[in-house]
């Protein structure tokens, strides 16, 4: 039968590092006059020339395998030959298979320092640890530790810049560097206060104390009794009199006196000046059913504020042609009209031609604006006329 390669079965492998050892092994029918030739990407490796049967007696099988050192990674090609074992070297069979070896690419971590009985630890993880690969630490430039064994940690006692080397011999294959710095260890727990131990036995007699403080005086004694009358003393020397009292309270005011004369003239006061007006606002006149006016002649209600904001100026002119005692004729916001008033108050000179004469108090206006024209009697208005020029005092802002 033709050659058959038995191992490996799998397809690939990954590995912490190279070169690495492939095992392959391979099937003959025969023994006698056979070796088994392996090649490595077309390039002879090895002659296996011993045969182990691992078959049984009825039908042997032959296994030859070798050891195959494999330096790259990537796609491999494994060839086997079942070759003749004596000159000239006939190649009966063969077979091939294709095995991928990936490497991986080892590398390191440093973790952030952590306290570890009361001491500044940081630990260093590695990935893809190769064989006989080790640890190196420094602080500051200084090698601290240096170790093979899991886990990969290291003690710090100062802050500086620490570096984990992973090493395989002399080579430096990866590096992890970290700003660290010691960590103070906490204060240890502080137990619950004991129970109070048994009284000490009694102390030697101390020595004695410096002198305290006097006491207070102590509370006065009774009188005694009144002893006899003493002779009569000499008469004393006369004394210095004494500094002048203080000036006393002022009298009550007297009576106002007789009236003065009359004094000169003051000088005329300075004119005061003329008010600045704003501009005119329009008011649109309100007809009603109780009111209408003329539309030949224009209807003018308007009225203008002083820049002070103290007087208002009205103007009404207009020719009423039906009037029925009371009806508003306008309405002037207001914002812009503050009387100077209680409820309400007449407009003067406010006049209503009637018959070639005027009629006073005929035109109202109130707080709200309200402009109200008012008759004490009906009047025939096909021809009355009014006319109104006035100035309003405002109370102050």
């Amino acid at each position: 039968m033709a050659i058959k390669i038995t191992s490996p079965t799998q397809q690939g492998v990954q590995v912490g590092g190279l070169p690495y050892s492939l095992a392959v092994t391979a099937i003959a029918d025969s023994n006698i006059n056979t070796d088994v030739r392996f090649k490595l990407n077309g390039v002879v490796v090895g002659i296996d020339t011993m045969a182990t049967n691992i078959g049984p007696a009825a039908n042997p099988q032959y296994q030859y395998g070798l050891t195959i050192l494999i330096n790259n990674a990537g796609i491999n090609e494994i060839e086997v030959e079942d070759i003749t074992g004596i000159q000239p070297i006939l190649i009966r069979s063969t077979d091939k298979i294709y095995f991928e070896v990936k490497a991986n690419v080892p590398a390191i971590v440093l973790n952030p320092p952590v306290l570890f009985s009361c001491q500044t630890l940081v630990l260093a993880e590695v990935q893809y640890l190769p064989t006989n690969g080790f640890v190196r630490f420094t602080l500051n430039d200084q090698i601290i530790k240096e170790s093979p064994w899991i886990p990969f940690d290291t003690l710090i006692s100062q802050n500086g810049t620490l570096r984990a080397y992973l090493m395989l011999g002399n080579n430096v294959l990866a590096t992890a560097t970290q700003e660290v710095e010691v960590i103070p260890p906490d204060p240890p727990p502080q137990g619950p206060i004991g129970p109070p131990g048994p009284p000490g036995p009694k102390g030697d007699k101390g020595d004695t104390g410096s002198q305290g403080i006097q006491g207070l005086p102590g509370t006065p004694g009774l009188p005694g009794t009144t002893g006899p009358k003493g002779d009569k003393g000499d008469g004393g020397e006369p004394r210095v009199p004494g500094a002048t009292g203080p000036t006393g309270l002022q009298g009550p005011i007297g009576p106002i006196g007789p009236k003065g004369d009359p004094g000169p003239k003051g000088d005329p006061g300075l004119a005061a000046p003329a008010p600045t007006w704003g501009p005119w606002v329009n008011v649109p006149v309100i007809a009603s059913a109780s009111v209408a006016y003329s539309t030949n002649r224009e209807a003018a209600f308007r009225y203008r504020k002083q820049q002070n904001g103290l007087l208002t100026q009205l103007f009404v002119d207009m020719v009423l042609t039906k009037f029925d005692k009371s009806a508003v004729i306008a309405q002037i916001p207001p914002t812009d009209l503050n009387l100077w008033m209680f409820g309400y108050g007449w407009l003067h000179p406010a006049c209503f031609w009637y018959g070639g004469a005027p009629v006073p108090n005929i035109l109202k206006i109130d707080r709200a604006g309200t402009v109200t024209f008012q008759a004490p009697v009906t009047y025939d208005l096909s021809s009355g006329f009014l006319s109104l020029s006035t100035i309003l005092a405002e109370t102050p802002q």
